[in-house]
């Protein structure tokens, strides 16, 4: 049950039903309170933090990720620590503070690493390539984007390919390469038109748009 109200509360997140989605979360957390489970305590506290990264509540965000990274590292929870490492590295990138950021991005690459989770690996890697890219380190930005791509076609992953030509290609435009970012915009629209992602779809035509 209570990992049930969990995953309803993520659906309601992801609909933009915030206070539906709290409500489960709440709900879940009580269950699994009662039952002594840290492994789906931990899970719910790192969903309340993308409940409160998303609304732009960074520092309540962080408050629940600290929250699921302590009971992780008790449990031993590597997979659920790079995880958390991760969002606690979304979080810092969103308040501007893109060293830490970077600090939390790596801890959760070695993780990963060593765990062979090669999903985490790809995400992270486009998370520091959009670090760097907000630094301005267009070189060190493409560089990470690339491997996150390498990795992303070796498990199919064809959205977060989608995404990651997108995230170069942004890159590209900076530099005034408009035909190489032309090439691979274009190549992301397809895949964002074809798996019907409409948000993505859109991001892809606004850049389309300002070449």
């Amino acid at each position: 049950m209570a990992a049930t109200l969990n995953n309803l509360g993520m659906v309601y997140l992801d609909k933009g039903k915030w206070a539906k989605s709290f409500e489960f979360y709440e709900k879940a957390l009580m269950g699994f309170e009662n039952i002594g489970d840290e492994y789906g305590m931990a899970q719910t506290f790192m969903n309340v933090g993308n409940f409160y990264r998303l609304k732009g509540e960074c520092d309540k965000s962080i408050e629940f990720y600290e929250k699921s990274l302590k009971i992780n590292e008790k449990i031993g929870n590597e997979h659920g620590l790079a995880q958390t490492y991760n969002n606690l590295g979304i979080v810092y990138k969103n308040k501007g503070e893109l060293d830490r950021a970077i600090e939390f991005y790596e801890n959760s690459l070695k993780i990963d690493e060593k765990i062979g989770n090669e999903q985490g690996i790809a995400k992270t890697y486009n998370n520091l390539g959009i670090v760097h890219k907000d630094k301005g380190e267009w070189t060190k930005a493409i560089e990470f984007y690339e491997r996150s791509l390498v990795i992303k076609e070796k498990i199919c992953d064809d959205r977060g390919m989608a995404i990651t030509k997108g995230n170069i290609a942004v890159v590209y435009k900076k530099q005034g390469k408009k035909e190489k970012s032309k090439r691979l915009l274009e190549e992301s629209l397809r895949t964002f038109e074809k798996i019907g992602d409409k948000p993505n779809t859109e991001w892809i035509k606004k850049h389309l748009k300002d070449l």
